[in-house]
């Protein structure tokens, strides 16, 4: 049952999407999806922020922590059955800052 409206919704998706270029042309933007969505019936506003950029310190760190992690992850999957670093620890936080992620 899930796989046939998971399907559904793909067929629903790519029929939408054909719609709008074909309404659009090739050159249709996500704000020509969303209009052509909401039939122009609410005032909305699509904003960008730009990454910030990392510097060559933070950089530096990742390569080092990427290193490291190539090594640990084994024995960390073997031992808690789960890998990586959650920003939600003292140690993730400092990795996510020293790297540049969070």
């Amino acid at each position: 049952m899930i796989k046939q409206e998971t399907n559904s919704m793909y067929l629903r998706s790519k029929k939408l999407l054909a719609e709008v270029i074909e309404e659009h042309g090739e050159t249709a933007s996500a704000k020509n999806a969303i209009d052509y969505l909401i039939d122009g019936t609410c005032d909305y506003e699509i904003r960008e922020y730009p990454r910030p950029r990392k510097t060559s310190s933070q950089r530096l760190w990742t390569c080092f922590f990427m290193f490291v992690f190539l090594f640990v992850i084994p024995f960390q999957w073997l031992l808690t059955g789960k890998t990586g670093v959650t920003s939600k620890t003292k140690l993730g936080r400092r990795v996510c800052a020293m790297s540049g992620e969070g």
